[in-house]
């Protein structure tokens, strides 16, 4: 199994189903990692939500890395109204090293979003 506990600067693009809408974003990205569990916890930059991974699998990819694939459910801040509560799934690739990575996500009905993002682990 592969070491991805750390933090991850990551930054991304979110889009809307079915509008022109595009929002940037950036955030850190924590993972904690044990044999029997994976957490990895999604809070923005401008902390709008934070994204708690609800399961977690980890698939050796051969000759490129590693595919980290989760459920979460975000919880939005109280001051971001606007923002739904919501479930998503999202898939991480780290290269063989694990300090980058590349993911995708898609919320459910609830925020109809999808996106993508970069990841690079930050120095310890």
């Amino acid at each position: 199994m592969p070491n991805l506990k750390g933090e991850y600067d990551c930054t991304g693009k979110s889009y809307k189903y079915n509008k022109d809408e595009i929002r940037d974003w950036s955030g850190i990205l924590k993972i904690t990692q044990t044999w029997s569990k994976t957490l990895i916890v999604l809070e923005t930059e401008s902390s709008k939500s934070m994204s708690i991974s609800l399961s977690a699998s980890i698939v050796r990819l051969e000759g490129k890395g590693y595919l980290l694939r989760y459920l979460y459910s975000n919880e939005p801040k109280p001051d971001y109204f606007e923002l739904k509560t919501h479930l998503g799934h999202c898939h991480i690739t780290f290269n063989e090293m694990t300090n980058k990575g590349h993911g995708i996500y898609f919320t459910n009905q609830d925020r109809k979003s999808y996106g993508s993002f970069i990841l690079t682990r930050r120095k310890k």
